[in-house]
């Protein structure tokens, strides 16, 4: 859960540093987005690491850890601006799709069973990526045939989906957490 919380913490910092790269600097946020992908495709990667205890899918995880900077390295000198956008992108979400589904649904992986809140971050994300997948997939058909609409629709979709996202890792928070019944205060 503490890199879940440098997760969040990133993502809003980030965010504020795109907005403002558009809104007061007037420069494209692109770039920002394409390091935080792989900033946040390793801090999700590797809490989904240390939640588990399978050897084989930490072994995975922890190779995808590894290649996937450097396959969005190399692939940045290769590719067009949009082509590494989109391939990395996509690449990225469907492994952290995958990951946070085989926490979800292969119990016997997780370090602990009960009351996990790890479950919950793991419920918002899968939502999250499995949402704005589809969309990045065919965002450069879309751009290309309604540029207009490609970004506004994007950004309704996005704010659902980071809605949900969000929703759920608060509610894994907060089970960290348990509310303890008050005392009942005896006037004898």
């Amino acid at each position: 859960m503490k890199l879940i919380v440098v997760q969040v913490a990133f993502s809003l910092s980030v965010d504020l540093l795109a907005y403002f790269s558009v809104h007061f600097w007037t420069m494209s946020n692109e770039f920002i987005y394409n390091i935080y992908m792989l900033v946040e495709f390793v801090l999700i990667g590797s809490a989904i690491y240390y939640s588990i205890h399978n050897q084989i899918i930490k072994k995975i995880i922890q190779i995808s850890l590894f290649l996937l900077p450097i396959f969005a390295a190399l692939s940045y000198f290769r590719l067009n601006f949009m082509q590494f956008n989109h391939i990395v992108l996509v690449l990225s979400f469907l492994l952290l799709s995958t990951y946070n589904l085989l926490y979800l649904i292969v119990p016997d992986y997780r370090n602990s069973v009960t009351s996990d809140p790890m479950i919950w971050v793991c419920i918002g994300h899968v939502i999250y990526f499995l949402g704005v997948t589809p969309y990045f997939a065919g965002r450069e058909f879309m751009i290309n045939s309604r540029p207009d609409l490609a970004n506004e629709l994007f950004s309704y979709i996005n704010l659902v989906l980071v809605i949900c996202r969000y929703f759920f890792i608060g509610i894994g928070f907060i089970s960290l957490y348990k509310i303890k019944p008050l005392k009942k205060i005896s006037h004898d």
